[in-house]
């Protein structure tokens, strides 16, 4: 049993890509994965690769001196003896969050905001409301950090002396999975280079983080945490 318009139970096939669209697209995926056209011929060759790890997984079993063997019929991994980090390299930890800025996470969100403007895509779902105005801006940033962070909305109001049922209204209404969708790609958007496929991200489970600047990845992860919370 599927919920089409969930994300933590919607159909799994939704997250690939549709088939519709894959001639179109295979020749580019196969290219960035470096995979071989034929699903015959990459099953050959995993079954080389598996081959050749079974070889040296009997090599190591022979061995009695090895750290992988048998016990009542169950393979088992020698325990390997943990290192002690230098403390040189405690020292220069703690030299660089010394010299590291002090930033409030909602300072962080306003900023990225401003950037991007992904904002700006969560929108009532009746044409006739009205722009959300500054509390309502407030209230959204707060709904993203209640989602994002997994935390209790009469918390969120309590530190953030915002009403309560503000926020539940912005956060039903306003951050549903269609807008949070479009924010996210928003994002996206800006933190991926030029050179991934913008035909291929939308299907992602997970946006590429490597290549996001700092900033922009906090957000995105805020957003994109938040699309896995169930809106009814």
């Amino acid at each position: 049993m599927f919920v089409a318009h969930g994300r933590r139970y919607a159909d799994p096939g939704s997250y690939l890509i549709p088939p519709e669209k894959w001639p179109a697209l295979r020749s580019e995926f196969v290219r960035l994965t470096m995979t071989p056209l034929t699903g015959e011929i990459r099953l050959q060759e995993r079954e080389h690769e598996l081959q050749n790890l079974a070889k040296r997984v009997e090599a190591l079993h022979a061995d009695k001196d090895s750290w992988l063997r048998q016990e009542n019929g169950r393979w088992v991994l020698t325990a390997f003896e943990g290192k002690e980090r230098p403390e040189s390299a405690d020292l220069l930890e703690m030299a660089i969050t010394e010299r590291l800025p002090r930033l409030n996470i909602t300072d962080l969100i306003i900023e990225v905001d401003q950037w991007t403007g992904f904002s700006s895509h969560f929108r009532h779902p009746s044409p006739d409301t009205i722009t959300p105005d500054e509390t309502d801006l407030k209230c959204i940033y707060a709904a993203i950090l209640t989602q994002g962070g997994n935390f209790d909305i009469s918390q969120i109001s309590r530190s953030s002396e915002l009403p309560y049922h503000h926020l539940v209204y912005m956060s039903t209404w306003f951050l549903r999975d269609e807008t949070l969708r479009k924010a996210n790609n928003a994002l996206v958007d800006e933190s991926i280079p030029l050179f991934f496929p913008k035909e291929i991200l939308p299907w992602s489970a997970s946006p590429p983080r490597a290549v996001c600047t700092s900033p922009e990845k906090v957000v995105l992860r805020l957003v994109h945490m938040s699309r896995y919370v169930y809106h009814g």
